[in-house]
């Protein structure tokens, strides 16, 4: 455990949200890649290809729903 979130977790939350119905979204392996890499690209700002706790931070502060 290194304290960074890389594409690597991501899709597997991603893989988890998901669940058995990835043929309901067409979604193939190569895609959650794709969006993972999104995800990640979008919100490391030191692009280090990781996400810090502050850049985690920013990204879930763009979201109301985990305003708190």
């Amino acid at each position: 455990m290194d304290g960074l979130i890389g594409v690597k977790d991501v899709r597997q939350v991603l893989k988890i949200m998901i669940g058995n119905e990835v043929e309901k979204y067409s979604l193939k392996a190569d895609d959650l890649d794709e969006i993972a890499k999104q995800v990640i690209g979008e919100a490391d700002m030191d692009n280090t290809g990781f996400l810090g706790f502050s850049e985690f931070k920013k990204i879930m502060g763009r979201c109301p729903e985990f305003e708190g």
